[in-house]
């Protein structure tokens, strides 16, 4: 076809140039000059496209050959891909020509024929990376204790192709990124094991024996690939003796390594022979792929990877973020939970931390070294989480003591019973009076809050115990005996609100709680700050600021509100359980029969007495006494409240109803007695906490009068002087008749 095209564009330049002649010669073309000149643009335009739609063609077949054993005595996937790379180049420069076409109709045959060759380079590239990767994987051999690479030009050959193919689901970083998954999961990962499970108290360790051999290629045998046979496999073999093998020194101990460092040590000298094996005999150092596995072992990652699963859809999973840092995260973490001491003495905080920090910094720089050699990290500086940890060893321990009491903190929070209680605090009756605003009455508190407490006096004791080296810890413990008082804040009244405002006995231990840790705070700071020595500015700084009493305010208010509510809460209860049953005792009394009200006063006030003994059951064990007779105390005038509403709205009292009351108050007023404490007496108790409990005694004495002459001589010796003077006058209007006696007494 471009032959012809190419003889019928000679035919047309070497046409006469009179318009007859030319009409004679060939009727079908134009007559005008200009127009002929068009049609010869338009024919050196398809010839240039045809041309580069050959040069496709013969790159693809080329590159067809030269990846196929069956077409090719010497396959080359290198060549092969280099081949679809120029196959490549001509296809953007026809399409390019293709764009450039005046006329519809040959668009559109260059369009078919564009996709067509697209089409055979995109399945002939895949196909060239399927191999690539079939060759890769097939060369190299992991499993949890020895590493094996086939060296042969088959392996540079895939190589080759990835980087120059690179792009796409099989090009060189989605491979190179499940390669190193490989590596890792199976070599490098169980290498970090014994820091994971086993401690030195149930473990010990010897050094891992590492060996590094080549086995040379076998003759050639009949029936045998030479795929199979060619090239070198370089194999890296490590394990640990176990103990029967172990070496002994001099005195016939058995040679361990020392934990943790002397464990980390090997452990970093393995891996560091490990990855040099990696860069050079798997990756054949080759800059670009060493760069790419280094970024997914030791590179800093920018998303958190997962997974999203599209199966149900009926789609591919996908990979959400970038996997980097797949050993060194880890490695960082182990190395830190395992070299970071939990706590130290004073005594030992000097010498273990500061000699600790410097061993894991020199095998660490060493092992960093090695891997920017194997050209896995650009410099030493790239991975600054690593030398974060070893360089700033003496800080670091310092926030990893600040964690670990802190979890200790959040532990007993969050998994001891807070239902448990313990005593604390002195009894009232044995109290010096005048040191008694400063002393915690006798009561019981959670054993959340106590031990919470011991913690926090430990950590106040190691800081002012602690040497000035390293600076940050003493003024860190500091702060963490104040964070653990937040802690209690934060985690005790979001975790048991519902029981707090609906259960009086949690109610009450929460009360204690913040009253007990307010009481602490009032002079821990005082107790401590003296015991800060003042060595350097730091010491000066914590003895004058040392404080606790900041946090006093707000147990107190923590501690007000949850009792407050609660007696809020039991005090609307008595009202449903009181109140409803006598809205019309007042009027009932006036009558001289028993009435269906008098019977529900009296099945209410039995009710109530009920639900006021079974409070004082679940706080007389919590409370102090002192609390505890103030919020029976209130409770008990919700009670007498109620009933004094009544008589205030009755008319009239008759004899009989007078007898009623005075024997339903007798027995309120027995039952009440029972639930205060015996020493002192009941009735000191109900009347220092109670406002109506003397108002009712007089109404009792009131009720027990049959005449006005007893009345008035009760009015001379103080009987009343807890009623009002309206109140008064009312009950005598109420219980005794119309009389000269009665209007004398009235307006006496």
């Amino acid at each position: 076809k471009l032959e012809e095209i190419e003889s019928e564009l000679q035919r047309v330049l070497q046409m006469p140039n009179d318009d007859q002649a030319m009409a004679e010669e060939d009727a079908a073309l134009p007559s005008d000059p200009s127009e002929i000149q068009v049609v010869v643009e338009d024919y050196q335009h398809k010839i240039q496209f045809l041309k580069q739609a050959s040069l496709v063609r013969t790159a693809l077949d080329e590159a067809t050959t030269l990846s196929s054993a069956a077409l090719s005595t010497d396959p080359n996937l290198g060549q092969a891909s280099e081949q679809l790379v120029q196959a490549m180049q001509h296809l953007d420069q026809a399409q390019a020509l293709m764009e450039a076409s005046r006329r519809p109709e040959e668009r559109a045959v260059a369009t078919q024929i564009i996709e067509s060759l697209n089409h055979s380079i995109r399945r002939q590239r895949i196909e060239v990376l399927h191999r690539a990767c079939k060759a890769l994987d097939a060369s190299i051999d992991i499993s949890s204790n020895q590493m094996s690479a086939k060296s042969s030009t088959q392996v540079e050959e895939a190589f080759q192709v990835l980087e120059t193919l690179e792009g796409g689901p099989l090009a060189l970083e989605e491979t190179l990124r499940r390669l190193t998954r490989r590596i890792f999961d199976r070599a490098l990962e169980p290498l970090l094991e014994p820091f994971r499970k086993n401690s030195p108290e149930t473990h010990s360790y010897s050094a891992y024996q590492v060996n590094v051999q080549e086995d040379q290629p076998s003759k050639r045998l009949i029936g045998v690939s030479a795929s199979t046979k060619k090239g070198v496999v370089h194999r890296i073999e490590w394990y640990r003796v176990d103990d029967d093998s172990m070496q002994t020194d001099s005195a016939g101990n058995k040679e361990v390594l020392a934990w943790p460092v002397g464990v980390w040590k090997d452990t970093l000298s393995t891996l560091q022979q490990i990855l040099s094996f990696v860069s050079e005999r798997i990756l054949l150092q080759r800059p670009t792929s060493c760069a790419l596995v280094g970024r997914k072992l030791f590179g800093k990652p920018n998303a958190l990877p997962s997974h999203l699963h599209l199966n149900a859809l009926g789609l591919e999973s996908t990979l959400l973020g970038d996997d980097h840092g797949l050993l060194m995260e880890p490695l960082v973490e182990l190395m830190a939970k395992t070299c970071l001491p939990d706590q130290l003495s004073a005594s030992e905080l000097s010498v273990t931390l500061s000699t600790r920090g410097k061993e894991l910094l020199d095998v660490g720089t060493s092992f960093c070294q090695a891997l920017v050699d194997c050209g896995f990290m650009k410099s030493l500086e790239e991975n600054s989480k690593l030398f974060d940890l070893l360089q700033n060893f003496e800080k670091n321990y310092v926030e990893h003591r600040r964690c670990v009491i802190l979890n200790q903190g959040r532990d007993i929070l969050r998994s001891r019973d807070y239902h448990n209680t313990v005593t604390v605090g002195v009894d009232e009756d044995n109290e010096d009076p005048g040191m008694s605003i400063f002393l915690l009455h006798k009561s019981s508190v959670s054993e959340v809050a106590f031990q919470l407490m011991q913690l926090l006096r430990q950590t106040m004791t190691e800081s002012v115990e602690m040497p000035a080296s390293p600076p940050t810890l003493r003024p860190s413990l500091y702060k963490t005996a104040r964070e653990l008082l937040g802690l209690f804040r934060a985690i005790i009244p979001a975790r048991y609100r519902q029981e707090i405002a609906t259960v009086p006995r949690t109610a009450a231990v929460f009360y204690n709680d913040c009253v007990y840790l307010a009481h602490h705070c009032l002079t821990l700071g005082i107790e401590f700050k003296e015991k800060y020595p003042e060595e350097d500015a730091r010491g000066k700084m914590l003895k004058q600021s040392c404080i606790f009493v900041d946090h006093v305010p707000i147990f107190r208010e923590l501690a007000d509100e949850s009792l407050g509510d609660m007696l809020d809460m039991q005090g609307n209860e008595l009202g449903e359980i009181v109140g409803k049953r006598i809205p019309y005792l007042g009027p009932a009394l006036a009558s001289n029969e028993s009435l269906h009200e008098w019977s529900e006063a009296e099945t209410a006030l039995a009710a109530g007495i009920y639900h006021l003994r079974h409070l004082s059951q679940s706080w007389k064990p919590i409370l102090s006494e002192r609390i505890f007779c103030q919020s029976m105390g209130h409770l008990c005038d919700a009670v007498l409240t109620l009933y004094g509403k009544q008589i205030k709205a009755a008319r009239s009292i008759s004899p009989n109803a007078r007898h009623f009351l005075l024997g339903l108050f007798r027995k309120a007023s027995t039952d009440l007695k029972e639930l205060f404490p015996t020493n002192p007496k009941p009735d000191r108790c109900l009347d220092d906490c109670s406002s109506e409990w003397n108002r009712f005694q007089a109404l009792l004495q009131f009720l027990d009068m049959a005449q006005l002459p007893q009345v008035e001589a009760a009015l001379g010796s103080g009987v009343f002087r807890q009623v009002a003077a309206p109140e008064l006058s009312h009950w005598i209007q109420a219980t005794f008749g119309d009389s000269a006696e009665r209007r004398s007494l009235l307006q006496s």
